[in-house]
């Protein structure tokens, strides 16, 4: 079996760190589902865990990237369908042991159930998309010209771009949509050897700059204006930017990222790898609805960080993220210790009944 290169992996890593410390912020400092005022109030901290949590998209979009670039010459199989949806699964019931409501039949059944009822928005959604992945090869696999993907490219930006509160196009945009067309961009990367064009490489570390830049620029004169203005709708917008799916920003610098580290040569590093297989339970974990106002209010009361002078609250975030990362990625590779058997059996006997009934994807 080819071992992956490790520089894949250690993307996989960086884009869950960068998922994890968005949580910090839109979950634990700014608290994005409770009042504006205390970030209205502290415009320059505000600005900067803005910055800091806006990372999560580009995390996000990473992850489908990597899907779509190995995928493009691979196929889905039940068996890696039940590899996938095992560790869902576990933690959810896990959890809920531990944390939920044992008293309510409603949250047990979300708990077995974690995709069907969505307790895990990226998950359920990247399980549907990893079932459309053979409508989505086909896509790729039939774009015989220049112009078809250029077609492809203009229709996506509509998709993506139709998601914007304002131009009230939302019922042609999903998350499930953006996944679909990230993944159908990696699958074009591996398909058009992308990361072996210097062309492509140089003009993707030069607009990921840009991207950046702007990307920075934006939050601090959103939540300036916000707060000078008193007009607490440019903060929501700011906040908007951080969370919603409609920033193609976010995605574009997910693709420019994903190529400048697509070209380093790292080889392969067995420690790096089998750190990034813990990334997913990494997320399973810190984003579990009954784990999120335990880690970020209880043991860390990350909203007390807005009131920090400017420096230790970027030390205190990141601080909290890295232990939080750590932590969680020990609890999964102890997971996968004790049922990593029953799981290669899992996927071997997934694969035997795929077989069996003739299933093809």
């Amino acid at each position: 079996m080819n071992k992956r290169l490790s520089k894949f992996e250690v993307i996989r890593i960086l884009a869950m760190f960068l998922i994890v410390l968005h949580h910090a912020v839109v979950h634990g400092v700014c608290d994005v589902n409770k009042s504006l005022n205390p970030v209205a109030t502290r415009l320059v901290n505000g600005s900067i865990a803005y910055i800091l949590g806006s990372g999560g998209i580009v995390g996000v979009y990473l992850f489908i990237l990597i899907t779509g670039y190995f995928m493009i010459n691979s196929k889905i199989s039940l068996g890696k369908l039940v590899k996938l949806w095992l560790p869902i699964f576990f933690w959810s019931l896990f959890i809920f042991g531990f944390l939920g409501n044992h008293s309510s039949i409603k949250e047990l059944i979300r708990a077995i159930f974690p995709i069907l009822f969505g307790e895990y928005w990226f998950m359920t959604v990247y399980v549907f998309m990893y079932c459309l992945i053979p409508v989505l090869n086909n896509i790729v696999n039939s774009i015989k010209s220049q112009k078809e993907l250029l077609y492809l490219g203009i229709i996506s930006l509509f998709i993506i771009g139709g998601a914007f509160p304002k131009l009230g196009l939302g019922m042609i945009a999903s998350r499930l949509a953006d996944f679909c067309i990230v993944y159908c961009v990696g699958a074009v990367i591996r398909k058009q050897s992308i990361l072996k064009n210097e062309k492509y490489v140089q003009l993707a570390k030069k607009l990921f700059v840009i991207f950046i830049l702007v990307d920075i620029l934006g939050f601090f004169v959103l939540t300036y204006a916000g707060g000078i203005l008193d007009k607490v709708i440019f903060i929501k917008l700011s906040k908007d930017i951080v969370i919603h799916h409609w920033t193609m920003i976010g995605i574009a610098e997910a693709i420019t990222l994903f190529i400048m580290m697509g070209t380093t040569n790292i080889g392969y590093h067995p420690i790096i790898n089998r750190i990034a297989a813990c990334m997913f339970g990494i997320y399973l974990i810190s984003d579990n609805e009954y784990t999120q106002k335990l880690i970020w209010h209880q043991l860390f009361n990350m909203r007390q960080a807005l009131t920090y002078p400017w420096w230790l609250m970027i030390v205190y975030i990141l601080g909290v993220t890295i232990v939080v990362f750590v932590c969680c990625g020990i609890l999964e590779y102890i997971r996968q210790l004790i049922f990593s058997k029953f799981e290669r059996w899992a996927y071997v006997k997934g694969n035997k009944f795929q077989e069996k009934i003739g299933l093809e994807f």
